[in-house]
């Protein structure tokens, strides 16, 4: 039997689609394999953030009950089974995330084409999706196309994964909500699937369950369905749903979780996390207007008018659920700007779903309308056994490369001299990472660690401090008092360690200025031990140090406002200071400390403009100035009252922590 013929009874039977779907499968597993060959050693790195709470539910614990996931709950679990399947060690984070992100960025080309093209088989849609994306990666290899990192690359907070819910949202209403024949059974399945959606992480949860709600309401109107018993229905099912769905995932402690969201996180991160300058700012509702004209303006008001347009004259759910998809994609983009900061990043997830659209529908658009014989001419059989024959080929290229890739990659990690394997992370760090992991292995249990970062020491040991988040910049609201009290009793501490690599040289100084609540006490009743080339090992001491007390007093001018240090010598002070914020609106207080040059504020922190006390680090320059100066940004009407201040010298010396004078970052990230 000749191939050509084989290949003809193989699209006839869909063995080639699945043939398609499994190679790409392989080719991804090895991607993902081959990126966790090496350990992450960067103390800032997203992995450390999935890793921690994979680690905890590993380990027994509960969202809610016993940590809070700043990524969400539904990410956290959904991933869970894989990194098991992995090995459940930090290496199999690593391969979980990679593998998780291009399984959804091939799911969502795949339903973006089922919508558009409408095949009979959905089997043909994941087929198509594999494919596309299995040619990105093969192009993001050979050219380094930054725009197509996205859908390759977890990030720092898994936005890949968390922005895949209104997809998924999508999926399910299109293939089993939507097709439901009972009504009553109907409007059951989309309250299960709503409450569903609520567990997901919150900048994507809320927006795309409203919208959903919404859709269902419209839905039901066009189908004559639209009675308060049946909308009563669906929304008692969410609420009870959710309920229990919240309940079981916190193991009868949602209201912890709850509080953490909506309280504490929710109100300290759009102060705490920059950007912080004007331009980058949600203040007002109005301002929130803007956000349309700043993402894609005109590209968007096209895909969105022509599906309109599509969805209005065929009457087609499919073109509907495009429009949804990609306004519950910018709506979580406007959570994530309101809630801290405008950012084109948040908004990526709806730029990729413009960029599909545009491709799979001008595709469609060439072929069917303009050259409709020519293109059922070019879709006879002996041409799709060609194509068959070429997408096999290349597929089988990709798997080749990606095995070898990670054989080599392995077999050179396994004989360098400059790496050794951890066997408790599953993966390989350098040389001089060897002393840290000594230590960590011989520091007994009992002996308590913090890290700024939960990173590698925790990960060895598979240890968590006594407090409920991943890291220390998490540690919003109430959970910062609870992170201050707890370190109380740490025995060791780790924090990050300035290198002349441009992230740390960036963030260290930002997190020394903004956490000072974390660096106060290591200042004062801790000494360095010893340092690895990302962290530094703080040991408690059985002495405080001491500083010293300086003259500070607030000043006014014309112009702005400030505090005036008596300052002797140049050197690191603590500064303290009392004020008061009078405004009815949204405003950020920045305070110069000569030290952060991170969120586009150089030489400015942010302090909560709801407290009425600030404690923060400062350099100053006797030669130059012995002044601070606080701004007021957003409200042009705000009022700020500083009543007084305090200030003292910081005694404690080295360059890794706190460099005289402090670097200068003239780009930042």
């Amino acid at each position: 039997m000749k191939w050509h013929t084989i290949l003809d009874k193989a699209i006839e039977s869909k063995l080639i689609y699945y043939a398609l779907v499994l190679l790409w499968l392989v080719w991804a597993v090895f991607n993902a394999l081959n990126h966790a060959i090496d350990i992450p050693t960067m103390h800032l790195d997203g992995a450390f953030q999935t890793a921690s709470g994979l680690y905890r539910i590993d380990s027994g614990q509960f969202p809610g009950r016993d940590f809070y996931p700043y990524l969400g709950i539904g990410p956290l679990y959904l991933m869970y089974p894989l990194y098991q399947i992995f090995g459940a060690d930090l290496a199999a984070s690593v391969a979980t995330s990679y593998l998780i992100t291009t399984t959804v960025a091939m799911l969502s080309v795949a339903f973006v084409f089922q919508l558009i093209w409408k095949p009979k088989s959905v089997l043909t849609s994941i087929a198509i999706g594999s494919v596309a994306i299995s040619l990105c990666g093969l192009l993001l290899s050979m050219t380094h196309v930054h725009f197509l990192k996205w859908w390759f690359t977890p990030g720092n907070s898994l936005r890949p994964l968390r922005s895949f819910v209104p997809y998924l949202t999508a999926m399910f209403y299109y293939f089993f909500v939507a097709r439901v024949v009972d009504i009553r059974l109907k409007y059951i399945s989309a309250g299960v699937l709503t409450a569903a959606v609520l567990l997901w992480s919150n900048d994507f949860a809320i927006t795309t369950a409203l919208l959903l709600g919404s859709l269902i309401l419209l839905h039901s109107w066009v189908k004559g369905e639209c009675t308060i018993k049946n909308l009563t229905c669906y929304l008692a099912v969410s609420v009870l749903v959710w309920s229990s769905l919240i309940y079981l995932a916190c193991h009868g402690h949602p209201v912890e979780m709850l509080r953490y969201n909506f309280q504490d996180a929710a109100q300290d991160q759009w102060w705490y996390f920059g950007f912080y300058g004007e331009s980058s700012r949600i203040f007002t509702f109005y301002q929130v207007l803007k956000l349309p004209f700043l993402v894609e303006p005109l590209q968007g008001a096209i895909v969105f008018g022509v599906l309109a347009y599509l969805a209005i004259k065929y009457k087609s759910l499919e073109y509907a659920l495009l429009m949804w998809l990609g306004v519950a994609l910018f709506a979580g983009g406007i959570v994530a700007s309101v809630g801290g900061h405008y950012e084109p990043g948040y908004f990526k997830a709806y730029k990729y779903w413009l960029s599909v659209v545009c491709l799979l529908g001008g595709i469609k658009l060439i072929a069917f309308y303009w050259h409709k014989k020519r293109f059922n001419l070019y879709c006879n059989k002996r041409v799709l056994v060609i194509m068959s024959a070429i997408l096999l080929t290349t597929f089988f290229t990709l798997i080749g490369v990606s095995a070898y890739q990670y054989k080599q990659n392995l077999f050179v990690a396994k004989n360098d001299n400059q790496r050794f394997y951890i066997s408790e992370l599953g993966g390989y760090l350098s040389t001089d990472w060897r002393d840290y992991i000594q230590l960590a292995r011989a520091t007994p249990l009992n002996i308590s660690v913090y890290e700024e970062y939960w990173g590698i020491w925790s990960a060895l040991r598979h240890t968590f401090p006594n407090w409920p988040v991943d890291s220390i910049i998490h540690a919003l609201g109430h959970t910062r008092d609870l992170a201050t009290l707890n370190m109380k009793n740490a025995d060791i501490i780790i924090t990050t360690k300035r290198t002349s690599d441009k992230i740390t040289m960036v963030w260290q100084p930002w997190n020394v200025s903004q956490n000072y609540w974390f660096y106060e006490p290591l200042l004062l009743g801790y000494a360095i031990s010893s340092t690895s080339p990302k962290t530094i090992v703080w040991r408690k001491t059985n002495h405080q140090s001491l500083m010293t007390p300086i003259q500070c007093k607030p000043v006014y001018l014309v112009a702005n406002m400030g505090l005036e240090l008596a300052v002797t010598s140049s050197g690191y002070y603590e500064v303290e200071m009392e004020y008061k914020l009078h405004t009815h609106s949204r405003s950020l207080i920045m305070a110069q400390n000569n030290i952060s040059w991170a969120g586009g504020f150089p030489r400015y922190i942010s302090i909560n403009p709801k407290s009425t006390t600030a404690k923060f680090p400062a350099y100053l320059n006797n030669a130059k100035q012995a002044r601070l100066n606080i701004q007021v940004v957003g409200n042009g009407d705000a009022k700020l009252d500083i009543t007084s201040c305090h200030a003292r010298q910081i005694v404690f010396r080295n360059q890794a922590v706190l460099p005289i004078p402090p670097v200068i970052i003239k780009d930042e990230l």
